[in-house]
């Protein structure tokens, strides 16, 4: 049995050519006895204080992506694989409850039946918020047989490769969040993935079909590049309910902490609610001072002319890991083929 070769490059040389793009990550840390208490105004559309201490977690239930009938797809039965994959990466969030997987149009029925309920007795009935679903618009998988290669370096040395065929698979698609039970599309996110490997052999002959195993890792990939995005929807609103002045710099307390997943250098959005829905005033960060359920954030920037309310709430926004940034802006997969 020919030996095989994957797609891996050293995890030390991907953190420092990491690096080398983000710079080194630093905390966040503040002392509160430097800032002195600053009188915050009502905003217009302030929810009770009540409702700014709740924070609840999004109910989301998870249909699997569909295969759009692609034969490469179907036999990996990928939509299924990716749907598993996009499942375990929200059940590891602490603002996303998962309550189940479906798979027909009657499930989904009894979904927006549900949430119609809840909607109607304004309570919770075990009804779903959004439901997550996708489709796969390709999907494919190739192999491509490299003769053996052979040359001697400037200091007389032989240098052999073997013959090998690299295999390759690709999935593209997008996901789609829909709220329940209006079924109104609320947040999408396309995917471009490969995943690659490679193994010594004789002649193109010795190429093997697809078992499914590589097409289901491109999926892995696809979920992760785009569960970033997702996390940063589920989101909860955190309210603003105080503020602290030093100079020019200011924070603010939210009413986020560390059960819900915040952590010191979180970047965070500023919003204000307005008669056309949410506006974005500025940005800020999360600093050393959290607690179980409340933080403070430095303030980055305000948009002109803004003012933060009491009322005014942020959120936490996820970025794409380095190392995935750096995988597709380098393409490593295909860079390691010969």
């Amino acid at each position: 049995m020919g030996k095989k070769y994957f797609s891996l490059i050293n995890v030390s040389v991907l953190v420092s050519m990491g690096l080398g793009f983000t710079g080194c990550m630093g905390g966040n840390a503040i002392k509160l006895g430097e800032y002195k208490k600053t009188t915050l105004q009502k905003a217009q559309y302030a929810p009770s204080v009540e409702k700014m201490k709740t924070q609840s977690r999004a109910k989301v239930i998870i249909q699997d992506i569909d295969n759009n009938s692609i034969p490469t797809a179907e036999k990996a039965k990928l939509g299924k694989s990716m749907a598993s994959n996009i499942n375990k990466e929200l059940s590891e969030n602490k603002n996303v409850r998962i309550l189940k997987r479906v798979s027909s149009a009657t499930d989904i029925k009894e979904e927006i039946k549900a949430a119609e309920i809840g909607k109607g007795v304004g309570g919770d009935v075990g009804q779903a918020d959004y439901l997550l679903t996708g489709k796969i618009s390709n999907s494919t998988y190739s192999n491509e047989f490299k003769e053996a290669t052979k040359y001697t370096d400037k200091e007389g040395k032989t240098h052999y490769t073997p013959p090998k065929i690299n295999y390759e698979a690709c999935v593209q698609g997008t996901l789609k969040v829909f709220a329940l039970p209006s079924l109104k599309e609320v947040e999408s996110g396309s995917f471009d993935e490969c995943s690659s490997s490679s193994e010594e052999a004789r002649s193109p002959s010795d190429a093997k079909p697809s078992n499914g195993t590589l097409e289901r890792e491109a999926g892995t990939e696809a979920m992760d590049s785009v569960a970033y995005k997702l996390k940063s929807f589920f989101t909860p609103k955190a309210y603003i309910t105080a503020m602290k002045k030093n100079g020019d710099d200011t924070i603010i307390q939210v009413s986020v902490g560390k059960k819900q997943g915040a952590k010191e250098g979180d970047e965070v959005q500023i919003f204000k609610m307005t008669d056309d829905g949410a506006v974005q005033i500025g940005t800020g960060e999360i600093s050393n001072k959290i607690t179980d359920h409340k933080s403070w954030v430095t303030v980055s920037d305000i948009e002109d002319g803004e003012k933060i309310k009491k009322g005014d709430y942020i959120k936490i926004i996820y970025k794409e890991g380095t190392l995935s940034k750096i995988g597709k802006t380098m393409n490593f997969g295909k860079l390691l083929k010969f």
